[in-house]
């Protein structure tokens, strides 16, 4: 009784270590990545931008500009971009999304999570911003001139993140 008492409580002490460590780290990782100008942003039906170090995607949405979270909304697997379906697929259970991310089959609940954008003049002063509240999930970008999309830079928080909505 005393050994199995012994295990757990040296089993429960490095589970506490390891959460701990983990928790640190996590707190030093970068939040915001500048995901380049408005210019080298995806045109509208065109496959979305892989930011692998932040672990998101940026993509055109009607709306305007959105950075979709890499991340399965069923269980947490890294979601993949098919050239061929023109959609996310997950590799582990096989949910999809189609290129704004709105999901469109498997055991997923729901649309791919984003993370809120700001867009900086060349002064870096904030000309947008995703605004959640106000159920804004995209950037809208159409209103900045082409002559002046690549002085525009959309900067993405992905400590700021919104739900993907609810599959119908």
């Amino acid at each position: 009784v005393w050994l199995i008492a012994a295990t757990a409580a040296a089993v429960k002490a490095t589970e506490l270590t390891y959460s701990f460590v983990r928790t640190s780290r996590a707190a030093q990782q970068l939040t915001s990545f500048d995901a380049g100008t408005v210019a080298d942003m995806p045109a509208a039906g065109s496959a979305p931008l892989s930011f692998p170090e932040g672990r998101f995607w940026v993509a055109q949405t009607p709306e305007g500009v959105a950075a979709l979270d890499g991340v399965c909304t069923h269980l947490d697997c890294l979601l993949g971009w098919d050239d061929q379906a023109n959609e996310f697929i997950c590799p582990c259970h096989g949910s999809r999304f189609d290129a704004t991310g709105r999901y469109l089959a498997g055991p997923a609940p729901r649309d791919m999570d984003r993370f809120a954008i700001e867009v900086l003049d060349e002064e870096g002063h904030v000309v947008a911003v995703t605004d959640f509240g106000a159920g804004s999930t995209s950037v809208p970008v159409a209103a900045i001139p082409e002559e002046a999309a690549s002085n525009f830079h959309l900067i993405v928080d992905i400590g700021q993140e919104e739900a993907g909505a609810r599959a119908a």
